[in-house]
Parts: C-alpha cells; structure tokens; sequence
C-alpha cells in the first residue's frame, strides 16, 4: 500500500476479525440453508405422499360401495 493510504488508516484493524472468519461463516451458512431446505423439501414430499395415499384410500372405498350398489352387475348409464 501507498504511504497516502496508510496515512489514511489503511489497512483497518478490526477486532472482531470477522474477516478472518469470512469463508467459515459462509460455508455454516450455506450448509444451514442446504439443511434447511433438505428438512423442507422432505416435509413437503411427504405431505404429498400421505395426499396422494388419502385420495387412493378414498377411490377405493368409492369403488367398493359401488360395487356393493350393483351387487357386481355391469349398468350403462347414458347422459
């Protein structure tokens, strides 16, 4: 650096030496949003899932007093 600039004050000493610590804080950072979004992404995948079982469960009980209603009959119904 140039004398002008150290007579500034540069480089500044801070205490915290946060940018010592810079690359670490991103990596924890970046690591908590992956987790995050993993914890995220599996709630939601699994909410799908337990729809998606519901509907199949509903389907078949539908199916299941239809068939109870015709007594096994094949009926045609025209609209």
């Amino acid at each position: 650096m140039s004398k002008e600039v150290r007579a500034l004050g540069f480089p500044l000493e801070h205490r915290h030496k946060l940018s010592c610590l810079r690359q670490e804080l991103i990596d924890a950072f970046v690591e908590n949003r992956y987790m995050m979004f993993i914890k995220f992404a599996a709630f939601h995948l699994q909410q799908l899932g337990a729809k998606k079982q519901k509907e199949r469960e509903s389907r078949n009980s539908q199916e299941k007093e239809i068939a109870k209603i015709t007594d096994g009959k094949v009926t045609f119904s025209f609209v």
